[in-house]
């Protein structure tokens, strides 16, 4: 999985145009909410592999590749 630099981040956001702030001195609680959302974020994601490895979307794929048009 590819790491973001915070430059790179904050080039992108600026570039779509989102409004956001930075919190350089982020509480201890802050920082739990964070590291919290981000562990679920991974552990969503890690499934998600486990899934599409073990075939659980190999059906979806199939109907899905069968609807796309050819040229």
């Amino acid at each position: 999985m590819k790491k973001f630099d915070i430059k790179e981040t904050t080039d992108y956001l600026d570039e779509i145009g989102v409004i956001y702030t930075v919190n350089n001195n982020p509480t201890p609680e802050q920082l739990e909410k964070l590291r919290k959302g981000v562990e679920k974020r991974d552990l969503r994601i890690q499934q998600m592999i486990e899934d599409y490895h073990s075939g659980k979307y190999d059906e979806l794929i199939k109907s899905i590749e069968n609807k796309s048009p050819t040229t």
